[in-house]
This record gives C-alpha cells, structure tokens and sequence, in this order.
C-alpha cells in the first residue's frame, strides 16, 4: 500500500475527521489527490469536509500492516484487479473455485451457488459480464433475462411417456447468470430448483441429469422483513447460497471505473481450466473450526460449511497450496457475510496465523470462541504459534511515509545516475520535474503509452509516424462503436460469412436477420429445429392445412386423452369414421340430386300429357267435320256416276 494511502486510512478509521491536520507532513495537493483516489476505489467515505475509512479501507490497510495479501487472484487472472469493491472480487474468486468443483466432479453434493442482491448501480449484471469473460464464454448466451423465459425452457422438458425430449445446453457449460430472479414466473422458479438444489446429478423421474454449470443469481432485494421473503429463496436454499448484500457495500464512481475491468477482461486470454492440485476434505475439521470463529452463531447455522470444504478443495486449482486456497476462499466467505452482517468483530484477524499445522491448531468450542490459556513471554511461544486477539494498534505519527529504500531501487537508480551521467540528487530532481511537467498533459502521456505498446505488440523498435496515425485513427474509429482491435478477426470472419450468401444483403436485411437469431438464441431454438420447422410449415402449406388447423387438431387430441400411442390409434379411427362420414354425404348429395330430378321429369310429364289431352280435344272437335267432309264426298261421287 503507497505510504500516503496508508497515512490517510489510518488517520480516518475511527470516524470522520478533517484532513487539515495531515497537511503539517505531506503537501495538500498531494494528500487530496489521494484522498479522491480512495474515495474512488470506495476506501474512502466523504461528509462535507470529514473523510472516515471504510471497512473495505480498513480491511486494506490491516491486511498491508500485518504483511498479509489477499490479491493472490491478480497473478491468475490479471483484470481482477480491476474489480470494483472486495465484495466482487470474493464473488469471482468463490466463483471459479465452484467451477473447478463442478467440472471435476471433487464431490457429488455441497455445491453452492451465488447470490448478487442489491440495486441498481451496483454493477451485479456486470459481474455476470466478467465472469463470462474470464471463462471464455459468450454473455449474450449465458446471461439469462429469468423474466423473459417461460415454463421449463432453462431445465428440461419430457414428453408424455417422461423421456427427455429437450435440455437446456447452458446445463453443460461452467457458468449460468440468472439475471432479473425476482422477475421469473412461478413455473420457471420451480423449473430452476434443480440448479439452486447443490446436487451434481438430479434425478428427474426415469432418468438423470448432470448439472455443470455453477448459478450466479441476480435479484433486486425486497423490503420485507426476512430475507427469505426479500430474495424470494427459502431457508434451506439461502443455506446452500453464499450471498452478497451489495446494498450495504460502499460502491467506487462506477460512471468513472464501472467498464475498466470489463475492458481489460474482453482482452485477456480466457482462464484454462484445471483439475484441484490438492484435497481438502481431510481438513474439513480445522477449515470449519476457522469459519466458525468468523461467522456468528446464528450466521453458523445459514451456511452451509461442508460447502465451503468443497469450495477450499476447487481453490487449489488456482492456489496449489492448500493453507493458501483455505484462508483464501475463508477470507472471501467472510467478505460475503460481513454484508449480510454474518460476522464476529474482529474476525479478519483469526486469518492472519491461520495454519494448518496441528500445534498452531486453537482449541475452540462450537461458538468458535478461543479457550487456550495466555502464553507467558518467556515461554517462548513463536508468532506462528499463536493469534492475536487483539486488534493491532494503528499507528498514527509520524505522517510522513518512510524513506528507507530497498536494494532494488538503489540499483536502479545508481544505474539511471550512470546513464545520464548526472548525480543521484540531481537524477531525483529531474524525475520530480520530469513528473509535474507531464502531469499536466495526462493525454500525451497516454499515447506516448499506448506508441511503446503498440511497438512492443509489433515487436518493432521503430514505427512509422503514418503507421502509428492510421493505428490511432482506427483505434478511435472502433472506440465509437465500443469496439477493440481484437474484435476485428472476427468481424472480418463475419464478413466472409455474409460473402458465402446467394445476393448481397443490405443493412436492412442484416438487422432483420440479427433480429431474428437473437430471437432463436433467447428462444434456445437450435439451428436444425429451424430447417425441421421451415420444412414441415412448406408441407402443410402444399397440403392445404394451416398451422392453426394443426394446432386445433393437436389440442382436440389432448382434449380427448389421445396421447402417446394412443393418438395413432385414435388418427387411424378418425380417418376410417371420417371417410364414411364423407362417402354417406356423397350418396345423400346423390339421392337429393336424384330427387330433383324426378321432380322435373314429373312436371315435364304433366305437361306432356296436358299437351296429349289437347290434342285428343282437338281431334274430338274435328270428327264431325271430318264426317261431314266423308259425306260430302260421298254425294259428290255418287252424282257423278
């Protein structure tokens, strides 16, 4: 810790005071300069002109006086130490120790997962983000909005008969961010409890289900009294949780600090997993003797130690050391529950001497309260022995930090006074004034930083001015689109994709299309389904029968029980019955056809015999005169004769 840092915490731990008295030893600039720097990490708390430390300054500078660091995660993954409070930083530690837990299986049961309550602004889902990051894997599938989802679509669905017809592929990945929890409809809370239940395979009726993928649960708290009713978890499930109360965390300027650790995550290469370096369920009894001294009784009792056993055996992959990989997993536990106001006083101190060497063991009770007898001086006890009790005393004078300088920096400086062939004194005098020229001009010393990067990138002494303007100008070209220069491969893979297409698309199309998978993704639509579907709708479509025909037909047939085997049956049925149904049709379309036609013939017959009967009166009508006519003739002939 930089010796103002520690001089500014020390004088403002036991509440708020001015900074007016540090002025006599360290230059106001200076002293406000870094007190602005700890107001933004959150070490800091400002009322007016009165500064006090916060609990996570005092745990910095207790953990810097002691000799004791807790950054070991900054060495495995270097943008941790960008991570805006303690809090977060205990969350992604405990997070990939789970992981280890789960991929390699170190126990069948006692895996936790994590809970992130809290508000707005306190960069939860952002968390989400880096841990995405760091274990490669892609946020846009593994950040699940829970208010969007619907019925079992984040577990499993089975069919009629109770076999698997569909799993969600997140089971099988390291990590699932559950975002919005306290959004989720009832069905998709119950369909979640498998995850949140610790197990690594859950029976589920005739088979089984092996979950991988550690939970991280976002959850905007409520105000009731309890938590269970605030989280919306019951009490057996908060005691599987490690929870992080982030409301009562005191957050950095995030609008200031809140993206650089998720920018410094997207460019470093994703964590390797490996298999735990050691076991540590042989120290279940001295790791659960250490929680138990700080944890409060009541607290004792909502955690699930033997879960935290697992997890110090998951951090050995990261820290093979088994003492290390407990007091780091316990010191992060302890983070978590002071939130939670979980913890006793004092309790960072039980971790100082931590060992696990059977004679520096504490005989302590089930309340985790120390019972050894005092240790005379003269006993000779050695430190490594024993633990402190006692909160060390902060010293507080002189302010001024101390001047001693270590071997490594006298050699550097001894070489910096031969390079520039100048005096030690007037070698400082030039790096103070070399200091406060740039000072005023932090752009220039960011681009002459980002020229030696760009040199040591290309491996390359020189670089061309035009080279390194095109490289600026392209760098801030990408900035406005929140983009990188590692983000270009792959747009450029993106573009031999589009070129692969039977037209050119327009930016229209893309962001139709885009639109569109961003749906199937949401969806947990798969890529063969599309095409399955695409088919079968073709199908329908030149049969004639819509998708709401089908559906109905489908609900008629739940409707009526017919499911499984049974609806083959009852299809067969129904085509039989349908097709007497229709031929019966036919024939009473005949027989009515037939009908009206009989009646026409009828009505032509009548007519034809009206017209039969006239004619029969007709002739009646001329017998007489053809009689008349005979006679006639007959005279005529006779007379002629």
């Amino acid at each position: 810790m930089d010796p103002i840092d520690s001089a500014l915490l020390t004088h403002c731990a036991e509440g708020f005071r001015p900074l007016k008295p540090l002025l006599q030893t360290i230059p106001k600039g200076t002293a406000y300069r870094h007190a602005k720097r700890l107001l933004q990490l959150g070490w800091l708390v400002r009322e007016g002109r009165l500064y006090q430390a916060t609990d996570a300054g005092l745990r910095q500078l207790q953990a810097a006086q002691c000799g004791q660091q807790w950054n070991r995660f900054d060495a495995v993954f270097p943008p941790a130490q960008h991570l805006p409070t303690d809090v977060h930083r205990a969350l992604f530690e405990l997070a990939l120790a789970a992981v280890i837990c789960r991929q390699y299986e170190t126990r069948a049961d006692r895996h936790p997962f994590f809970v992130c309550a809290g508000g707005t602004l306190k960069w939860k889902s952002s968390l989400g983000f880096f841990l995405c990051h760091a274990l490669g894997l892609d946020p846009g599938r593994h950040i699940v909005e829970c208010g969007s989802e619907a019925g079992k679509s984040l577990f499993v669905r089975r069919d009629a008969t109770g076999n698997v017809v569909y799993k969600r592929e997140l089971l099988d990945t390291s990590l699932v961010v559950l975002d919005e929890f306290q959004t989720a409809a009832p069905p998709v809370r119950a369909a979640l409890m498998p995850l949140l239940s610790g197990r690594l395979v859950v029976p589920i009726e005739n088979a089984q289900l092996t979950v991988r993928c550690v939970p991280l649960v976002i959850v905007n708290p409520g105000t009731q009294p309890t938590w269970e009713q605030r989280l919306g978890l019951s009490a057996p499930l908060i005691r599987r949780a490690l929870i992080a109360n982030l409301d009562r965390v005191v957050m950095p300027d995030m609008a200031l600090t809140g993206e650089t650790a998720l920018i410094a995550a997207r460019a470093q290469t994703p964590l390797t997993l490996s298999a735990p370096a050691n076991e540590c369920q042989g120290s279940d009894r001295r790791i659960i003797e250490l929680l138990r001294a700080i944890l409060s009784p009541d607290a004792a009792e909502r955690v699930d130690l033997l879960g935290i056993v697992n997890l110090c055996t998951g951090m050995t992959a990261w820290l093979p050391d088994p003492a290390e990989a407990i007091a780091q997993v316990a010191h992060g536990v302890g983070i978590l529950a002071e939130t939670m106001a979980w913890t006793r006083a004092g309790w960072l101190e039980r971790l100082t001497d931590f060992s696990l060497n059977p004679q520096a063991r504490p005989r302590t009770d089930l309340a985790g309260k120390d019972q050894r007898a005092p240790v005379p001086a003269e006993a000779g006890a050695s430190p490594s022995q024993t633990i402190a009790l006692q909160i060390p005393k902060i010293r507080r004078e002189p302010y001024l930090p101390d001047l001693a300088l270590s071997d490594t920096l006298r050699g550097r400086l001894a070489w910096l006074a031969v390079e520039t062939g100048r005096p030690v004194d007037e070698v400082l005098h030039l790096l103070f004034e070399v200091y406060v020229k740039w000072q005023g001009q932090p752009e220039t010393v960011a681009t002459l930083w980002k020229i030696v990067s760009l040199a040591r990138t290309l491996n390359r002494a020189h670089v061309e001015i035009d080279d390194l303007h095109g490289y600026l100008a392209a760098e801030a070209t990408l900035r406005t689109h929140r983009c990188r220069f590692e983000d270009v491969p792959e747009a450029l893979r993106l573009i031999e994709c589009l070129m692969a297409l039977p037209q050119s698309w327009t930016w229209t199309m893309a962001e139709a299309a885009i639109q569109g998978v961003a749906f199937l993704i949401k969806a947990g639509i798969e890529a063969p389904d599309v095409a399955e579907f695409l088919r079968r709708h073709q199908r329908l479509n030149e049969l004639g029968f819509a998708e709401e025909e089908a559906e109905a037909v489908a609900e008629a047939l739940v409707r009526a029980g017919a499911v499984g085997r049974q609806r083959t049956r009852v299809l067969n049925g129904m085509v039989a019955q349908a097709g007497k149904v229709i031929h019966a049709a036919e024939l009473e379309l005949e027989r009515r056809r037939l009908e009206q036609r009989v009646t026409l013939l009828r009505a032509e017959q009548a007519q034809l015999e009206a017209s039969v009967q006239d004619l029969k009166n007709q002739q009646n009508s001329l017998h007489p005169h053809v009689a008349q006519s005979a006679h006639v003739a007959s005279a005529a002939s006779e007379h002629e004769t």
